[in-house]
């Protein structure tokens, strides 16, 4: 179960997005496939989204 605290109206949803894929990252110790499997996206996709989250 993952669960991530946030305020209402604090975040942008890309805000969320990342924490919640780097929570994912952490709970799956890093692996980026189990990560991915559990985020219900490739490794490719979860590599882009990385990126996207690194560029920012």
């Amino acid at each position: 179960m993952l669960r991530l605290e946030s305020k209402l109206g604090k975040q942008s949803l890309a805000d969320i997005e990342q924490a919640i894929i780097q929570e994912v990252l952490r709970l799956s110790d890093y692996n980026k496939t189990t990560a991915a499997r559990y985020l219900g996206l490739t490794r490719f996709a979860l590599d882009r989204r990385l990126k996207k989250i690194a560029d920012e």
